[in-house]
């Protein structure tokens, strides 16, 4: 199955031999149904088979150990884990990013629509991945995430940081409460929003909205893939397609980054 898998890198942001990253596709697993194909959501509905396999076949595409891949039980908040050892099998903890200047731990991000944001700051050889959604961009998650990296050695004006696939302002329709909450929390993130045809629906622009965060944060460098998962079906999952489409589960698209070690072959 491997030789199918699709998976999208930086075009130049992490360009460095030793960080390996990579934004995965849905395509080359051996899920069914909704999760066809690369669906690597170990909370999902889906065949705990399959999953495994799947998140085994895409370490193995990158060359990476399986055992070493490391997603966190997410829940939309702003908690940084900081790794200096990988955590028990089966243990994930609570949180929404990760950082580590410890070679050889593959760190990863679950989406579907949320924006995967992997940042490295090579001199240092300090990496972090957050998973950034509406809620986790406004509780503060990429801030907590470059405040974390920094604790550990890393320099603001030498993290670079790449977005990856996510729903674009085109498809992402929110409601007047959450314009509102941005707005008031700063009355500058009123230019993510555009109003709706709809009577007090806005269009929110996630992408640019966490640009706007890493450049006020004086992040290096940002890259902005400019991928959007609602209108790429063959290509990534959605929560949102899933939900119009009266879907009882979604997939989840798997984004990693990695501090390659002396024993990586790859």
């Amino acid at each position: 199955m491997s030789k199918k898998i699709s998976v999208i890198t930086s075009k130049k942001n992490l360009k460095n031999p030793n960080i390996i990253h990579g934004f995965f596709t849905r395509k080359g697993g051996e899920s069914k149904g909704i999760y066809n194909s690369l669906n690597c959501s170990l909370r999902s509905k889906d065949n705990f088979l399959h999953v495994n396999n799947n998140r085994k076949n895409a370490m193995e595409f990158l060359s990476l150990q399986t055992n070493m891949l490391l997603t966190p039980n997410q829940i939309h908040g702003k908690r940084v884990l900081v790794l200096k050892k990988k955590w028990r099998s089966h243990s994930d903890p609570k949180a929404d990013a990760i950082v580590t200047k410890k070679s050889g731990l593959v760190l990863g991000i679950l989406t579907a629509d949320c924006a995967p944001v992997i940042l490295c700051d090579e001199k240092t050889k300090v990496i972090g991945i957050a998973h950034a959604g509406w809620k986790g961009v406004f509780l503060g998650v990429l801030e907590s995430t470059v405040n974390k990296m920094e604790n550990i050695g890393a320099k603001r004006s030498n993290i670079k940081a790449v977005i990856g696939p996510c729903i674009s302002k085109k498809f992402y329709e929110v409601g007047n409460d959450l314009f509102q909450k941005f707005v008031k929390k700063n009355p500058k993130n009123k230019s993510f929003f555009t109003a709706s045809k709809k009577h007090s629906r806005y269009m929110f622009d996630l992408a640019g909205c966490i640009c706007g965060i890493l450049k006020k944060l004086n992040i290096g460098n940002v890259e902005n893939l400019s991928l959007d998962t609602f209108s790429n079906p063959k290509k990534f999952f959605s929560y949102r397609r899933s939900v119009r489409k009266k879907e009882n589960d979604f997939g989840r698209n798997l984004s990693v980054v990695m501090l390659k070690n002396s024993k990586h072959r790859g």
